[in-house]
């Protein structure tokens, strides 16, 4: 992403803002300063993520009629300590199989947890 020239503020700060897609993790912010008398640069690496992350792990492969287990890894980053609203919806031939999944999940600050359904 480029934002092209920005003026400065009497303080010789300035914002830019960026519509990122979806995405977790690095990316690195540049910037280059000038005036009639210096040029200056300056970049550092900013962490991009959602303040709770969940990352789904499914089988590769599967076949008509196979069973599979799908582990979500649950990562409270930065979000409040507490209780989460939780649930999942299936389509079609998919299904969570007969045993009831929580409505809720406490989560830590900081802290991760994982859940393993069919």
């Amino acid at each position: 992403f480029f934002s092209g020239p920005v003026e400065l503020d009497a303080n010789g700060k300035a914002r830019v803002d960026f519509d990122i897609p979806q995405f977790n993790g690095t990316v690195r912010v540049m910037a280059v300063a000038w005036t009639k008398e210096a040029v200056g640069h300056a970049e550092t690496d900013v962490i991009v993520r959602d303040p709770v992350v969940i990352t789904a792990g499914l089988p590769r492969f599967l076949a008509p009629g196979d069973a599979g287990t799908m582990r979500l890894d649950i990562a409270d980053t930065d979000g409040p300590a507490g209780d989460y609203k939780f649930s999942v919806t299936t389509t079609g031939d998919l299904s969570t199989g007969d045993k009831p999944l929580p409505e809720k999940l406490t989560l830590a600050q900081g802290k991760r947890q994982s859940l393993s359904f069919p």
